[in-house]
């Protein structure tokens, strides 16, 4: 919006005759008061320029760092799966450690 911030209040804040007023049966199209305009702009301009615009651009560069993650890794998961089962037939009592005679089938 920017400069344009006149115009775009000018047009919210819409008065008779370009607007249709009020009546029991049409609840209207006219805008608001001016200061009830002024107010929901400065209100939603604070909201998008302090939440709204950090939180879509942290979001892009967190699912870029993940897909960068994502291609650095050299395993992928069902080979951790393979080594996961492998080592738990290997190291039968769970301490971690395995013998050094027992680390060739890991490979």
């Amino acid at each position: 919006v920017g400069a344009r911030v006149p115009e775009v209040l000018s047009d919210v804040r819409a008065s008779p005759p370009y607007c249709t007023e009020k009546t029991p049966e049409f609840s209207g199209d006219c805008g608001p008061h001016e200061a009830v305009s002024w107010v929901f702009f400065i209100v939603y301009s604070a909201i998008n320029k302090f939440f709204l615009i950090p939180l879509i651009g942290g979001t892009v560069v967190n699912a870029f760092f993940e897909s960068v993650d994502d291609l650095r890794c050299v395993l992928t998961p069902d080979e951790m799966r393979q080594f996961e089962t492998c080592w738990g037939a290997l190291d039968t009592y769970q301490t971690g450690y395995i013998s050094a005679w027992k680390f060739p089938p890991l490979m």
